[in-house]
Order: structure tokens, then sequence, then C-alpha cells
């Protein structure tokens, strides 16, 4: 039972340790395969993989992302080109 609709976890049924039982391997295995599955589907904080999906904001918004009128400028300022067509050139 990996990840619920809200983002939260919950540990599959009867895997959780008891004190003085017997551990079950089938129990340990069901969880550890869980938690194997729910760490590969979740975003590497380094960035070694791409997301595959759309990332739901909610309400919230991303405050850290360039705006696109800066990212026009500084391409702008570099010399770039659109479509062939060269928008500035940088003094040499």
């Amino acid at each position: 039972m990996p990840r619920q609709n809200d983002g939260s976890y919950q540990q599959p049924a009867a895997t959780a340790a008891v004190s003085a039982a017997t551990i079950s391997s089938s129990a340990f295995n069901t969880l550890i395969t869980d938690i194997g599955t729910e760490l590969t589907n979740s975003v590497d904080r380094a960035g070694r993989s791409a997301m595959t999906a759309a990332l739901p904001m909610g309400s919230q918004k991303n405050t850290e992302a360039m705006s696109t009128t800066a990212i026009f400028l500084i391409l702008s300022f570099l010399g770039l080109a659109v479509i062939g067509i060269v928008i500035s050139k940088k003094a040499s």
C-alpha cells in the first residue's frame, strides 16, 4: 500500500514489528519492497532524474522560478538566435 492520494505514506498492513515476536520474512520483504518503490517514485533532490508527471501545486505557486521576461533579456544579451534571426550580438 504505497503513498496515499494526499502524498502521505501508509505502511502495508501486518508489517509492523511486535516486541518479542518472530519477524515474518514475507511481512519484512513486503515492507522493504514497498519502501523501495516509494523511494524510487520520489523526486531526487540532487536532480539525478527528471519528473515524469506534472506537479500539482494547489493554491501554491513557485516563487523561485525566473520570469520569462528575465530569460528573454538574458538570451537577447548573449546574442542567441530565435528561428534563425539574431536578436542581438554581444559587442566583442
